[in-house]
């Protein structure tokens, strides 16, 4: 009989290993596996400049991030949702919330993947007899997302359970937690096609936009640990690696300071001299002459946010804008997501103001 290597894995383990998996790629600053950072203009680097130069094929980064969503997280996903449609010791009502849950993961990476690659293979995705998956056209999949989005709100249920507290990374089994979540979701995919399909997005962001996180109590964050391996990642290239090399993007940082921006604190620490510097990106610079990411980042238990108060606010802005029937006006919005993104990273209202 095995005994090293279990022949099943419970559906919560491969939930959580998955959302995990897919957390760490999102949150990680490893030059093997998430540039963004770099591409955004929020961070450079001082010494090393491939990945700020654009160069993402050396330590072939587009494969690891990738490997990582297809294989660490969808598979896991994929393979919970068989668990659970055979478990017959779920009650019906625990098994469509979980289900739903699966799928709104599922979504999410399917987001992720489209925007970063744009056509990719969905159809015909994780099928072991399809060796060559076709590639599906990014509205094709954009499109079909959003449905499945919509099925899966339509299908929570806070009269029943979810996964167990220590399944749930994000809101310990509360249920109405993750439809915050979701409708959070179906209002950001909804955004990203208004340019291409305006009735489709204003009809799934009009639906969405009152159920969704209203307050930063409602934020689908991921509380790390400060032991590994479930510290966050950012901890091991901050400080485990000894790596002196992450700095201010001045891109970022001018705007910061030419606003009095009181989230610059919070942001980046001083350089040597004790100022706030940022440097080109993709550009070699001394260290010590510009400033690195702020202390919180150093951590090990720095949390990290998938969605929040501060996200939906600036998406209703834009809805407004755009003439969608939502309340409130887009400077109100607007002035919401500043406050509530300030307080959040530990300022004050007056600050605020």
């Amino acid at each position: 009989q095995e005994t090293k290597r279990p022949s099943a894995v419970p559906a919560g383990m491969l939930f959580n290993s998955a959302v995990k998996s897919m957390v760490d790629g999102m949150a990680t600053a490893s030059v093997n596996a998430n540039v963004f950072r770099h591409v955004v203009k929020h961070w450079g680097q001082a010494t090393n400049q491939e990945e700020a130069q654009y160069d993402f094929l050396t330590r072939a980064i587009n494969t690891a991030w990738w490997t990582r969503m297809y294989r660490d997280v969808l598979s896991d996903l994929r393979e919970a949702k068989r668990i659970i449609t055979a478990d017959a010791t779920l009650t019906e009502g625990v098994r469509t919330n979980q289900l739903a849950m699966l799928d709104i993961m599922e979504v999410y990476t399917w987001s992720v993947l489209v925007n970063t690659f744009g056509n990719i293979p969905y159809t015909e995705a994780l099928d072991d007899n399809k060796l060559f998956a076709v590639y599906d056209d990014a509205k094709t999949v954009y499109a079909d997302i959003l449905r499945k989005l919509a099925e899966d709100i339509s299908k929570l249920s806070t009269t029943s359970a979810g996964f167990i507290a220590t399944e749930d990374f994000f809101y310990s089994g509360n249920v109405a937690g993750w439809i915050k979540f979701a409708n959070t979701l179906y209002m950001r995919l909804a955004i990203v096609v208004a340019d291409v399909d305006n009735a489709t997005a204003k009809s799934a962001f009009e639906a969405a936009s009152t159920k969704a996180i209203t307050t930063n109590t409602d934020n689908t964050v991921f509380k790390y640990l400060a032991s590994p391996p479930n510290n966050n990642p950012l901890y091991d290239q901050l400080v485990t690696s000894g790596r002196s090399d992450f700095i201010a993007a001045k891109d970022l940082m001018d705007v910061l300071n030419n606003m009095a921006d009181p989230r610059k604190s919070q942001y980046f620490g001083v350089n040597n001299a004790g100022a706030y510097v940022g440097a080109v990106v993709g550009q070699v610079v001394s260290f010590a002459t510009v400033s690195k990411p702020g202390a919180k980042f150093y951590a090990p238990d720095f949390p990290h946010v998938i969605a929040d108060y501060m996200e939906t606010e600036f998406l209703r802005a834009e809805a407004v804008e755009r003439g969608y029937n939502v309340t409130g006006t887009a400077e109100s919005h607007y002035n919401n997501a500043i406050r509530a993104s300030i307080v959040g990273w530990g300022g004050t209202n007056a600050e605020a103001d």
